[in-house]
């Protein structure tokens, strides 16, 4: 990888297991792990903002049905893109439906996306992750 934003992209679009996209966050975030816990220590800030749009969920639930990836990889994905600061939602232009302008900061529109993400990061409160 040649860049500190292609490795987040291509962790992104499932393309790096997180065991190797650690091993390239080592000048960001230290991540230890044991067995009821993950223990970040940010080292410093990454200097890239990646936006997660809904289709790159899709993509890599689709990786998850196709039995590219197990649940316990799904989990540490969705866990990732949620606990570092670089993922964020899109810049969003969305119409709001009671008036003619354009909400450039509609902060819910990508409410439900955060919310699978964190669902799946959780499978020992919200069940385990299935097919």
């Amino acid at each position: 990888m040649d860049s500190i934003k292609g490795i987040l992209l291509a962790f992104l679009y499932g393309e790096l297991r997180y065991e190797t996209f650690l091993t390239y966050l080592n000048d960001y975030v230290y991540i230890r792990q044991d067995s009821r816990r993950i223990i970040f220590s940010f080292i410093r800030e990454i200097p890239e903002r990646i936006p997660v749009h809904p289709s790159d969920i899709i993509h890599v639930l689709q990786m998850y049905q196709e039995n590219r990836l197990n649940a316990e990889e799904l989990s540490y994905w969705a866990l990732l893109l949620l606990s570092l600061d670089c993922y964020i939602s899109p810049d969003s232009c969305i119409k709001d439906e009671s008036s003619e302008e354009v909400d450039t900061n509609n902060t819910d529109y990508y409410e439900p996306m955060w919310y699978v993400l964190q669902q799946l990061s959780t499978s020992e409160i919200d069940g385990p992750i299935t097919h």
